[in-house]
């Protein structure tokens, strides 16, 4: 199926960051593949939860949003306290 997206990694390979307002007021982006950054105003942890997303269960997860997402996504994930259901293809 040539030019097939899969749409539940659209969330991960957006190139949009989502907004979190500090305990400071202040509002501090954080990218799909991020569980928690640190704000840049007050210098706290800022976190949020990760929805469940399709690269935790898929087989085809790595290759379809890349190596690099697919890392730092399941790190971020398991950062928050996750624990991703990921089954290795031929597992």
């Amino acid at each position: 199926m040539s030019g097939f997206k899969c749409p539940g990694a659209e969330r991960i390979r957006a190139s949009f960051p989502d907004e979190v307002t500090c305990a400071c007021g202040r509002k501090v982006e954080i990218w799909p593949d991020e569980g928690k950054v640190r704000c840049p105003g007050c210098g706290r942890t800022v976190s949020r939860e990760m929805p469940p997303a399709c690269i935790e269960w898929c087989a085809a997860a790595k290759e379809c949003v890349g190596e690099q997402l697919y890392s730092r996504y399941l790190r971020a994930k398991e950062e928050r306290g996750g624990s991703p259901a990921r089954k290795e293809a031929g597992s």
